[in-house]
Parts: C-alpha cells; structure tokens; sequence
C-alpha cells in the first residue's frame, strides 16, 4: 500500500510523511519553475531512525520510477543539508512551461529502516567545472615581470625544482610556473608534483606505493604518470600510506582523489563501494568511520515531454562527493577523503579499506594512484 503525496515541497504545507520501508508514491504539481532551465529532481527526507556513524555521504537503496513507465531506477548518494535532512538526485529536467505534473512512484526497501519525507524540492542545475577549462584559463598569458611571476609560485619554488627526477630548466619565472602547474616527477619518478591556483601544492602517490602488491596485477601503460598500474583486484582492497605535509601547503583544506579506470563490463560497479576508516579512533578526526563511493554512475535519468522519450542522455551529475568524474587526462577520479594540514610539518596518515557493497569481483578496475588537490 502507497501513501499518497500531492506536493512541491510539504515542508511548507501540512508537514512530513512517514514512508514505511520507503514505499510512497508522489504526485508533483510545479508552478514557479523558470523555463529553458535545467533542474534536478530531488528527494528530501530523513531516516526515522537516527544511523549511528551515518556519514554526510549515505548510500541510499530506493527503487523508484515515474508513474506509467516499466522499468526502476536506483538512487545513488545521498547528501545531508545544512538544515539536517538528507537530499537525493532522481531525476533532471528541463521545463518547456511553467506548469508540469508529474507523478514517482517510490517502492525500494531501504534496510530495515523507514522515511520521513519531507518533500520533492527542484535545483537549478550546478555548472560542472571543466577542468581543461580551468586550466587554459589559468595558464593564459597576463602582463607581469618576473617578479609577478614568481608571487605565484610557492615559497620554496627552488628546493621543489631540485625533486625533480629530469632537470628543470626555465628562462623565465612564467616558464617555471607552467611547468609548475602542468606538474612533474619527483624522488626519481616515484611521485608526482604540481601547483593548483592560489599557488596551493599538489601531490600524487602511485598505486604501487599504496596498494598491497600481492592482491593485484601489475602492468605498465601509457598514458599513465608512472611507470606502472595495479589491475583487477578481487572485491576489496586497502590503501596504506603515509606522506609528509611539506609536501603540501599549510593551513589547506584537502581532498584526495582516487585515480582510476575501468576497462570492462561496469555492471560489477553500479553498486556504491564501501570505505572504512581503519584510523577512524585516531584523534577522533572524522564523524564517521565509514562512507560510500561510485566507481561508476551512469548519465542522469532526464524527464522529457510527453512528445519526447524519457531516457538518459549525455549531461553528468553535478559536481559531489563520492561521484567520479573524468579528468582531462582520460583518467577518472572519486574524492575519497578530505583533511586540513597544520601549520607545521606533520606525518599525515591514511588506511582505508575498499568493500563492493554488491559482492561482485572488481576485474576490470585498474588504479594509477591518488592525488591530492586543494579543494
């Protein structure tokens, strides 16, 4: 049996649902939606029972589908708000009108835990960064002396060039820059180095220094920073590391990136994987001993007109957590985790394990390393 919701957001009207194991379904009338617009279609809500180490990235397992179509969808993510409730994407849409009626049907069971839905609440979509963009953009030539230049770059530009494992030569401070942020090799091609805008240091390990060797298959590639890639692991791994924050910028809010590819079938990874913080007790330095990550999301389901063919197309999800996106280099990469530096050098550690949620041998994922980037 579905409760019936007619609303656009019911935490302005009569109040929130209960939704027994997350079985509703609700009819949506809009009035107010800007044409030409891309929106995306969200579920708020709340868990009626409060998860204990619940993270602000909490897996979600809802079926869902618009009224009238055959075939279910599954939610991904779920992202807290400011104000406390949970939001998940469902849909995105783009309205012709003002007016739109449309009705979802909600029929996953979400563990053994029921919902408070508080409503349907529509976003205008978020530009995704383009990161080729972002980089053109910063490299494009501006007026300035050398000394100019040379403000841009980090204090300790002279010592960083003496990593380098091929030899740096420069003419001008602008030509060190770009080289800068193009990046480099360092400690004899075992790392690799480059500057973000702001003149913030980035940092990237190579799987073979932070994945157990045994439990993977090695292989060199081109196109990849290092000399070689880690391949088809069987359904959980670990990453072990631990670096120095010199190699870092100070007082910088971090997040790092788990670089990979997949190169066969992505049914094995439609599922979220699980990662669990082995330090979770050390310093109490997250809320949350664990978290979900994609190492595959397919294109948004669009809603489209009535003329037009509900299906999926080629815009991404927005920009969060937990997501993968490509990167210029053809690579992808998921944010895993996220850290402050100190103001003084430190050893900042990480141990995480990797779990399919679904069970499904991981073949076909192939890992470079992990980057960490200024966020």
């Amino acid at each position: 049996m579905y409760r019936i919701l007619l609303l656009l957001h019911v935490r302005f009207a009569e109040g929130s649902y209960l939704a027994y194991a997350g079985k509703f379904k609700a009819h949506i009338r809009t009035r107010f939606l800007s044409p030409q617009i891309t929106y995306t279609v969200n579920l708020v809500f709340k868990f009626l029972h409060t998860r204990k180490h619940s993270s602000e990235r909490t897996y979600l397992p809802l079926r869902y589908k618009l009224v009238g179509e055959i075939s279910s969808l599954n939610s991904y993510l779920a992202l807290e708000r400011e104000d406390g409730w949970m939001m998940v994407e469902l849909y995105q849409f783009t309205g012709h009108k003002r007016n739109f009626d449309l009705a979802i049907q909600f029929h996953g069971k979400v563990s053994d835990d029921d919902l408070i839905v508080d409503g349907i609440e529509f976003r205008p979509m978020e530009k995704v960064e383009n990161e080729a963009e972002e980089d053109d953009e910063h490299l494009q030539p501006t007026s300035g002396s050398d000394k100019d230049w040379e403000q841009k770059l980090p204090k300790d530009y002279e010592q960083i060039s003496e990593w380098s494992k091929d030899s740096i030569k420069w003419r001008t401070k602008k030509e060190l820059y770009i080289h800068f942020c193009k990046g480099f090799l360092v400690n004899d091609g075992e790392e690799w180095f480059s500057l973000h805008k702001n003149r913030k240091k980035c940092y990237m390990l190579p799987a073979r220094a932070i994945l157990k060797e045994s439990d993977w298959r090695w292989e060199p590639q081109r196109g990849s920073r290092f000399e070689e890639i880690a391949c088809d692991p069987i359904m959980s791994f670990d990453i072990v590391c631990t670096i120095k924050s010199k190699l870092l910028s100070p007082e910088t809010r971090y997040a790092c990136y788990l670089v990979f590819k997949i190169t066969k079938d992505h049914y094995a990874f439609e599922a979220p994987t699980k990662v669990i913080d082995k330090d979770f007790n050390l310093n109490a330095r997250h809320a949350v001993d664990f978290w979900f990550i994609y190492l595959h999301s397919p294109p948004p389901p669009v809603i489209r007109s009535k003329f037009e063919r509900h299906t999926h197309n080629q815009i991404n999800r927005h920009k969060m957590k937990g997501l993968p996106q490509r990167r210029n280099d053809d690579w992808m990469e998921v944010q895993v985790w996220e850290f402050l530096t100190g103001a003084s050098t430190e050893m900042i550690s990480m141990r995480f394990d990797f779990m399919s949620s679904s069970s499904r041998y991981l073949i076909g994922l192939t890992i470079q390393g992990i980057e960490f980037k200024q966020m």
